[in-house]
């Protein structure tokens, strides 16, 4: 199945409510923090952890039934939340394997709070850092984006 007909199920189906543990697969509560396999090769996570990160933090709560239809139009908060999610993939620039938008501006705003930063000093930060970047490069110009 592609990510589009993944999401289309999850819109119209919904998840299990109560998820807590991986356990309709014979998977017990024990299984979890496993980090490797019989052969002892760790096991990577193909999981993109800012989309789970945004949709921890503000996903959308489905519960179509299966007659109902996607509105023509999303609102404007869902509006936010679709291009948010979408910044998780999105590189930071063309050909950058390391960083999407969202992991960066995720990490510049743990920075910001961590240290306590006017939104002046984040603002001539991020201007520093996007001088330094390649051309066509994706970082948000300020706080406020």
């Amino acid at each position: 199945m592609s990510r589009d007909e993944i999401t289309v199920h999850l819109f119209k189906k919904g998840f299990l409510r109560n998820y807590k543990w991986w356990t309709l697969h014979g998977e017990g509560e024990e299984w979890l923090g496993e980090t490797s396999n019989d052969r002892g090769v760790d096991i990577e996570d193909s999981s993109n952890r800012y989309v789970d990160m945004v949709m921890d933090a503000d996903g959308p709560d489905f519960n179509w039934d299966e007659e109902s239809q996607l509105p023509d139009e999303p609102n404007s908060d869902a509006k936010r939340f679709f291009e948010l999610l979408q910044s998780a993939d999105e590189k930071l620039w063309e050909g950058c394997s390391w960083h999407t938008r969202l992991s960066a501006m995720t990490q510049l705003l743990n920075y910001n709070s961590e240290f306590n930063m006017s939104d002046k000093c984040y603002n001539q930060i991020v201007s520093v850092v996007k001088g330094m970047l390649l051309r066509g490069e994706k970082l948000p110009a300020n706080f406020y984006r």
